[in-house]
């Protein structure tokens, strides 16, 4: 229903977002920087909601279907991209601040700068753009067929582009080529930088994700059994995480060693993407939900033994290998509050 939606993580424990609240598939799902609250974005009447806790404000796109919507550092402004081509800011109280005007087609990705001056916009015309907050337009980077995905490096300084044609490009913020990073057989979705700016992560439909030194390198593949639809460096741990059209979730070591596949989505997963500490990846899917999940395994097991309303799933068990019932196996976790 072209909704994004905010949800409280005090609430029950890592619930499932969506389902009948919503009426068609979602397409990406952020944490907030401050770890308070969850963005999803997708459906097809182009309608966006935030939840505080509860149900909130409703961030309202006319005329088209909500593809991305993202936080700014400080949890206070709100970035879209809809198939009409429009780009909005907004403020928590649902005010449209800014319209970004100059794509022609769908805007499918969408970023704020490091410092929060600038924003970057992705879209099918072919173009990803450079904007100030104030709306004006920087620079504008040309690919040959459609855009799928911008992101800014850890300062800023530079940018990645990735399109249908399978072109990866890093660029300067002066609109100079830095590196290509070719070798994907298909269209390449997500190009995103590492914390540290030193490696590159890509999926693509040729059922891949690849790790890449900056400078173009190609490190590891990482072989799936269908699309790879998006994929994101942990913010603090040398993991990778990729979501696929196959309805799983995986988590990667940068050595290319398969850690885990998490509980399945019944369709294709669009966006998988890290807290801010990196203890809980949130997915979204064309099932119409979003799956919010723990990383680590104590994680797991202290949510499960100090909730007396969270039980695990049979996909949880099966994923951890576990014998169930867990709770009442556990007898040495502190369950105090600081």
């Amino acid at each position: 229903d072209g909704s994004a939606k905010t949800w409280r993580l005090d609430a029950p424990p890592l619930p499932d977002l969506g389902g009948a609240g919503n009426c068609c598939w979602l397409q990406s799902a952020v944490y907030s920087p401050d770890g308070q609250s969850v963005l999803t974005a997708g459906g097809n009447d182009g309608l966006l909601w935030t939840l505080n806790g509860e149900r909130g404000q409703e961030f309202r796109v006319d005329g088209g279907t909500v593809y991305t919507a993202i936080f700014n550092a400080a949890s206070n402004r709100i970035l879209t991209g809809a198939s009409n081509g429009s780009v909005r800011l907004w403020d928590l109280n649902a005010t449209a601040l800014v319209t970004f005007t100059g794509h022609l087609s769908a805007v499918v990705s969408v970023q704020f700068s490091p410092d929060g001056r600038h924003i970057a916009t992705a879209s099918d015309d072919g173009t990803a753009r450079l904007w100030t907050l104030e709306g004006t337009e920087v620079l504008s980077f040309t690919h040959a067929s459609a855009m799928n995905s911008v992101a800014f490096n850890h300062d800023g300084s530079e940018l990645l582009t990735a399109s249908d044609n399978g072109l990866v490009q890093r660029w300067a913020r002066d609109g100079s080529l830095l590196a290509s990073y070719l070798g994907h057989q298909g269209g390449v979705y997500t190009a995103v930088f590492s914390p540290d700016g030193m490696k590159v992560l890509t999926s693509s439909w040729d059922d891949t994700a690849r790790i890449w030194s900056v400078d173009g390198q190609l490190l590891k593949t990482l072989p799936h059994p269908a699309d790879v639809s998006h994929a994101a460096f942990s913010p603090v741990d040398e993991i990778v995480a990729t979501a696929a059209d196959d309805g799983v979730t995986r988590l990667w070591s940068f050595a290319g060693d398969l850690l885990t596949t998490l509980p399945a989505h019944r369709s294709g997963v669009n966006s998988v993407n890290f807290n801010a500490d990196g203890t809980r990846v949130i997915t979204a899917s064309s099932d119409a939900t979003a799956r919010q999940h723990l990383v680590y395994f104590d994680d797991l097991v202290e949510t499960t033994a100090c909730s007396s309303t969270y039980h695990l799933s049979a996909d949880e068990v099966r994923t951890y290998g576990l014998s169930t019932p867990l709770k009442s196996q556990l007898t040495n976790v502190d369950c105090a509050l600081p």
